[in-house]
């Protein structure tokens, strides 16, 4: 991949995400990437981040991302943003800010914060 603007990669993935194209959506993404969540405590791997993803996105009939603020960073960009779902034809939304790195045009660190109040799937928690 060349290297993107980190606020247009930070849209790619948004939109991957949206509608569930996990092809683009992986093709962002260094494999050795690490992801640490708030909600786990700890740093998973790429392939079990994107399962994580792959499984909520299975659950969801919508998902949108909402009140974007994106800013970049001097290794990547910040995101502030609210996440809209549907599931089982109830809504729900966590507001979450997530702190991504970016080398050779790739995404290699991401660090998550959902806020556990209003958190979309709280299976997720326990990790």
């Amino acid at each position: 991949m060349t290297d993107l603007d980190p606020l247009e990669l930070a849209a790619r993935w948004r939109s991957a995400v949206s509608v569930n194209d996990m092809t683009a959506l992986t093709a962002l993404y260094n494999p050795s990437a690490q992801i640490w969540t708030n909600l786990a405590d700890r740093t998973h791997p790429f392939p079990a981040h994107l399962a994580r993803i792959r499984q909520a996105r299975s659950m969801c009939s919508t998902w949108s991302y909402e009140d974007v603020r994106c800013e970049p960073l001097a290794a990547g960009y910040v995101s502030r943003h609210r996440v809209r779902v549907t599931v089982d034809g109830e809504q729900r939304e966590t507001i979450a800010a997530v702190f991504v790195d970016i080398l050779d045009g790739l995404i290699v660190d991401i660090r998550e914060y959902l806020t556990p109040p209003r958190v979309i799937f709280s299976e997720q928690r326990s990790g």
